[in-house]
């Protein structure tokens, strides 16, 4: 089981890269969009979505959904968020969720962001690391030498883009 993890989401990083941003507002089945929406459209999905993409600042406000095709997977859709969140000042996040043509979550890209010091998950990302580092050192003596391997490696790759990823297909599978 621990080996299916690193490789579902190297899958997940995969499928994100190949997505295109998309370009054209579009039309899709409402029920599949209508899952889209309702997996993102709780306040507390939105607080959880803002702490990977900029942990450590205050969640204001998510929506403003829009839809939109996406270029070259005619049955796929997005929908582009706004986040509001502060931190010294309010900050706007703006990422595209990309989705089948049955709603079920398959990526996300951010489309842009005012936060100079808040770049999109990177505090989180540091904070992986951090936390591990700890970790590590507080039971490295009772690991094996696979043991401290595999957390070596889940450490030097924290990806918390991925990580964000990950819970969203798992909770699209609920909805």
């Amino acid at each position: 089981m621990t080996m299916r993890m690193p490789v579902l989401m190297l899958v997940l990083v995969a499928i994100s890269s190949l997505m295109t941003v998309p370009m054209a507002k579009a039309e899709h089945d409402a029920k599949a969009v209508s899952r889209a929406e309702k997996l993102l459209s709780p306040a507390s999905m939105g607080k959880t979505i803002n702490n990977y993409l900029h942990f450590g600042t205050t969640y204001r406000s998510h929506g403003d959904m829009v839809l939109y095709n996406v270029d070259n997977r005619p049955t796929e859709f997005a929908l582009l968020v706004t986040f509001k969140w502060e931190s010294n000042g309010v900050g706007t996040t703006k990422v595209f969720f990309f989705f089948n043509s049955n709603g079920a979550f398959i990526g996300l890209r951010v489309k842009e962001s005012d936060g100079l010091f808040q770049s999109p998950f990177t505090a989180a990302n540091l904070t992986i690391k951090l936390l591990g580092e700890a970790l590590y050192e507080a039971f490295k003596d009772n690991m094996t030498d696979g043991d401290k391997q595999f957390f070596r490696t889940a450490i030097d790759n924290a990806d918390a883009k991925s990580l964000l990823e990950l819970y969203l297909v798992l909770e699209s599978r609920l909805k």
